[in-house]
Parts: C-alpha cells; structure tokens; sequence
C-alpha cells in the first residue's frame, strides 16, 4: 500500500496577517489544477490540512476522483502568529530545539505530538492515501526515512513536491 505526501502548491505571503490564512497565488492554483489533471494514483483516501493552501489541491483531486476530503487538523503547519522577514534563521533554530527562541511559534513537542496522532490516524489503513500538507510538518514526517535533517529537508522541499512510500518505510 503506498502513501503519497504532497506539499501544497505555492501561495501568497501576506505579511498582514497570519500565515495559516495564505492562499495559493494564481500560478499556485495554476500548479495545482495541472498536478490534478495529471494525478493518476489508485488512491482511496484524501487528508488534507484544512489551511486554505492545502484544501485547494485537496478538493480539485476530491471532485476529480469523486473521493472525499478528510480535513484533519494534526497535518496543519506550525502554529506561527505572523511572517517574519528571518523565517529561515528562527526555522533553523526550531527544527535545532533551540531553547533560546522568542518567536511565539507552536513549541517542537507539540509538532511531534501531532505527528504521533496523524500516525495512530492512519496506521490500519490497508490502502493507498494521499496526504496534502506543509514544508515544516512533511519535512518531520520525512526525517526518520530520508535520514537527514530535517532543516534540509525543508530547504529541498519545493511546492508541489510529492513524495511516495509505502506505509511501513513511512511510519517505522
């Protein structure tokens, strides 16, 4: 059974207000209907993170493959209260557990935790599920397969990049 990891397309960084409320820029919608049209995958699933930026993908692929959108709240991106122009320092030091940080982003533990109960979520699933995301949560999904850190992972991972694997390469 294999499992597909999506991060969403690209969005518009709105320094206004909270990053969780960014939507797709046009060219990111674009991307994503193309990804859509040609998204072929035997799938029986479909979770998204209910941010905007992710549901658009989701939904596209929903109405294409008449398969419902599960919203589930654990594959959200790291709670961050506003953009900030270092995004990628204050990033390095998150994903380092830096303990001298002071940016109000959700704490590295609690990142984790939900990790562990997006895994409980989908571990008797015995078909192929796609799972549409962001950089910062798929980067920790991937850090214990790709054996790399995590930080670098991130900086790789482009917009529209899907991953696949099979469930037990995934969640070991």
């Amino acid at each position: 059974m294999k499992h597909y990891i999506l991060r969403h397309f690209s969005t518009i960084q709105n320094k206004d207000i909270k990053p969780s409320l960014w939507e797709l820029s046009s060219a990111g919608k674009e991307d994503s209907k193309i990804f859509t049209k040609k998204f072929n995958k035997n799938i029986k699933e479909i979770y998204s993170s209910p941010e905007r930026k992710a549901l658009y993908t989701a939904q596209q692929i929903s109405k294409k493959m008449k398969i419902e959108v599960k919203r589930i709240n654990y594959l959200q991106e790291i709670h961050r209260p506003k953009f900030m122009e270092n995004y990628e320092e204050e990033l390095s030091l998150f994903f380092a557990k830096h303990k001298d940080r002071n940016n109000n982003w959700e704490d590295y533990d609690q990142i984790d935790k939900r990790f562990k109960l997006f895994r409980e979520e989908i571990k008797n699933k015995k078909h192929s599920i796609l799972i549409i995301s962001h950089g910062i949560f798929i980067s920790l999904l991937l850090k214990n397969k790709i054996k790399q850190n995590p930080f670098k992972i991130w900086k790789s991972l482009s917009f529209g990049k899907i991953y696949e694997f099979e469930y037990d390469e995934l969640f070991i």
